[in-house]
């Protein structure tokens, strides 16, 4: 599989011979080459237009304003504008003279192109424009003190991208549309989930524990019997950060249509991260319960990468699901006689659509658990995607697929008539949970 970065230069080297030196900014060219993968993670050089953009020197637009090796203040990101150089080829197409320009190129392609799709979804005014990124940023992780490289990263606090340094032989980050995609999803997330949900969310980039929660302090002891001390913001955190990065790898996919794009640039993490397609006969996992959580919180002492790395684990099981509700739904979930294909972004977006339409019920049900002092439920997602008015329409064999993602130790209870074997005695309610599937036929 294409997918070294070596190889990307070894192309790229050979266009630049092909191209001509003429002045590329006499007239600006719409008209770039850059490198882009396709569904199954094949990297090649291809020709793309950037619509929005502005001057190809300073790579800013209408879609984004890009700058490298800005320093991240309070204000947001202080820098030089780039100074990105180009050779015009004999057919009219603005070919990168260096890394960094590239770098620009592809990122502002994948910037306007997740901007088309938000309009195809009616979500192009939910985000600021242009999109703030920075390009080869300098961090430093407050756990040990090293400068974090090969990583990407959403600030809520300024709606930010941040790309720092990539220092592997692979497909560089900032050349990988899908994990753009999902950095992208995060900014969505935060709007369209509301500041309350942003400030539970997150801790900043620069602490080593979530910032206290605002109005919404619930900052006190899970009950005895859900195994002890252990504090209910530190398990909201890490449930809430797993739902934004898990939502965020489903974005990377309905963009890319690739199941192993964060592989792509980290390979370490193909088996962790990548999402897959079931087959008719396999059965989806469901995420681990609150008191699975909550064990697992009890036995780590609490620091920024533990909790982010349980976070990545559980965010995992909900891409996945989202990812395979076509094939648990008989490749029929939205409209009658649409066979579902995965490399039709048309299909994939049907997906994506179907997930912003329940993210105003999900941030509900989480407020509602603050407000509770609740523990969040790790069902809430399955509820908010597919509400009591849709589960009605399901046949038996589709319901019993689709409930098997649910974690029946946190469905809720309910009192169920049973019949006595005694015809004259009167029916017996008992306690039981909640079985979204017991009146289908």
């Amino acid at each position: 599989m294409l997918r070294t970065y070596s190889i990307l230069i070894w192309v790229f080297g050979l266009a630049m011979i092909s191209a001509c030196t003429r002045n590329p900014y006499s007239g600006a060219s719409k008209l770039f080459q850059i490198p882009i993968s396709d569904a199954h993670g094949q990297y090649s050089l291809q020709t793309v237009e950037l619509s929005t953009l502005g001057d190809p020197r300073t790579m800013e637009g209408a879609a984004a304003q890009i700058k490298v090796n800005p320093v991240v203040t309070t204000e947001g990101l202080d820098g030089q504008m780039p100074a990105a150089r180009f050779i015009l080829s004999s057919d009219g197409v603005m070919i990168p003279m260096d890394y960094v320009s590239m770098q620009l190129t592809t990122v502002y392609y994948h910037v306007e192109k997740l901007w088309e799709l938000e309009k195809s979804i009616h979500l192009e005014n939910v985000l600021a424009r242009p999109r703030k990124l920075g390009l080869s940023v300098g961090l430093i992780d407050p756990g040990d003190d090293r400068k974090i490289v090969n990583n990407a990263l959403f600030y809520a606090p300024l709606d930010v991208t941040l790309l720092v340094p990539y220092e592997r032989s692979n497909i560089p980050i900032s050349m990988n549309g899908g994990i753009l995609a999902h950095e992208h999803f995060h900014a969505l997330f935060s709007e369209l989930m509301g500041p309350k949900i942003a400030n539970l969310r997150s801790s900043s980039l620069w602490e080593k524990a979530p910032v206290e929660i605002l109005d919404l302090t619930n900052d006190v002891d899970i009950p005895e019997k859900l195994t002890g001390p252990v504090k209910i913001r530190k398990y909201n955190a890490v449930l809430l950060r797993a739902l934004d990065e898990g939502l965020a790898d489903f974005w990377g996919w309905v963009y890319t249509g690739d199941d192993s794009f964060v592989a792509a640039s980290l390979p370490e993490l193909e088996m962790r991260r990548s999402l897959f397609k079931l087959s008719d006969s396999d059965k989806i996992k469901q995420p681990p319960s609150r008191e699975a959580i909550l064990l697992r919180l009890k036995k780590l002492d609490w620091d920024g990468r533990t909790s982010k790395d349980l976070s990545y684990l559980i965010g995992t099981f909900y891409a996945r699901f989202l990812r395979n509700i076509p094939v648990l739904m008989d490749s029929t979930p939205f409209s009658k006689g649409l066979i579902f294909s995965d490399s039709n972004v048309t299909h994939r977006l049907k997906l994506a659509e179907k997930l912003i339409q329940a993210l105003p019920r999900l941030r509900d049900s989480i407020l509602e658990s603050y407000k509770k002092a609740e523990p969040i439920n790790p069902n809430d997602l399955f509820f908010s995607i597919f509400p009591e008015v849709e589960r009605k329409s399901w046949s038996k064999n589709v319901c019993e697929r689709l409930k098997a993602f649910l974690v029946e130790d946190d469905l809720p209870d309910v009192e169920v008539k049973v019949t006595s074997p005694d015809p004259a005695a009167p029916p017996q309610l008992i306690a039981t949970k909640l079985d979204i599937c017991a009146e289908k036929k």
